[in-house]
């Protein structure tokens, strides 16, 4: 199918979002084979480089002679004032629903340690994440101490002390008391080599270090 002399996966290609291209692709052919409505959510470029979020449907027009779908006809209605308030809510929602559960799992504990466990597993939970664990921070000594860490089960413990001046970038982000987030440890621009093998023996791939001041 073409738009304006051009395949419609180019013009995708060079006009919706990279992390909406697939699926907006996949939902065009689908309609194309069955002859259906096309309806999608995708991110538009505009001439300026930024994206905004469009609501995209078409439906073919059909030969009244032949029966045959000579062209589609479609329509973009710009939904990104919406879209961002949708995920605005979703996100107030789902942050007030982590609150609560973590108030009544934490409500009625005494000791320190399962404090500190139970937090860390509802964080884990709420991130999708593999581990979480709460650490003390010995700036002058440059390590850290967990006294008892939340991990999957087959996953390698690191309760106990941990050097944290193995990870300058860590050490100085610590000592700043500033997030540090890092998506994918090998590809890190922050980690040298030997602290990336210490960290892959950990199973780990990506961390988020958020810095508590007491």
């Amino acid at each position: 199918v073409d738009y304006r002399g051009e395949p419609a996966s180019k013009v995708a290609a060079q006009h919706v979002h990279p992390d909406d291209c697939a699926h907006t692709i996949a939902q065009f052919s689908r309609a194309l084979k069955t002859l259906k409505p096309f309806e999608v959510e995708h991110r538009i470029r505009s001439k300026h480089g930024d994206y905004r979020w469009f609501l995209v449907r078409a439906e073919p027009y059909f030969d009244p002679v032949t029966g045959q779908a000579v062209r589609w006809h479609g329509s973009s209605v710009d939904i990104h004032d919406s879209k961002l308030a949708s995920e605005a809510l979703r996100q107030t929602q789902a942050r007030q629903a982590f609150l609560v559960a973590f108030t009544d799992r934490l409500s009625g504990l005494a000791d320190p340690q399962q404090i500190q466990y139970e937090a860390a597993a509802l964080l884990a939970e709420h991130l999708h994440a593999s581990r979480a664990y709460y650490s003390e921070y010995d700036e002058a000594a440059g390590r850290g101490m967990v006294h008892r860490d939340f991990h999957h089960a087959g996953e390698t413990s690191v309760a106990g002390p941990v050097r944290i001046d193995k990870f300058p970038e860590l050490h100085r982000a610590l000592r700043e008391g500033r997030l540090l987030a890092i998506d994918d440890i090998t590809e890190s621009p922050i980690l040298d080599a030997a602290a990336r093998e210490h960290l892959r023996a950990l199973h780990l791939r990506g961390f988020l270090v958020v810095p508590l001041v007491k």
